[in-house]
């Protein structure tokens, strides 16, 4: 069974949780909207475990392969082409992640290991 993880940006102090996710729509009778990355190491309020809340917009979900440097590739990172230094994002379509090209052109099977994550399109990319 592969393992599926999530990343997000913490509201409380900006930096990056990656875990399980939880989507909160009902506070003991009222309406919310609140997104939540989960640890696992530890059980806390209703044994859910560790949790810290974060943006929604930031919420990307692992493809499961890691870059050329061991770095595990989520949706919404930017990757460079290590042969050809073309920059793309990871992204959702159909079924499956793909690349994005600047141009808006999807590439469906790539190989992790040709690439190298350079950031993410919630933070300036410096190359």
């Amino acid at each position: 069974m592969r393992e599926i993880k999530f990343r997000g940006k913490r509201i409380d102090n900006g930096e990056w949780v990656c875990g399980g996710i939880i989507h909160q729509t009902d506070c003991y009778g009222d309406l919310v909207d609140r997104w939540f990355i989960v640890d696992g190491t530890t059980t806390l309020d209703y044994g859910i475990g560790y949790n810290e809340e974060v943006f929604p917009e930031t919420v990307g979900q692992s493809t499961g392969r890691k870059d050329a440097n061991g770095n595990t590739i989520y949706e919404f990172d930017t990757v460079k082409d290590i042969q050809t230094g073309k920059i793309k994002t990871v992204a959702w379509a159909l079924n499956g992640f793909v690349l994005k090209s600047a141009e808006g052109f999807y590439e469906y099977t790539y190989f992790a290991d040709e690439y190298e994550v350079i950031g993410n399109i919630h933070e300036e990319v410096t190359e």
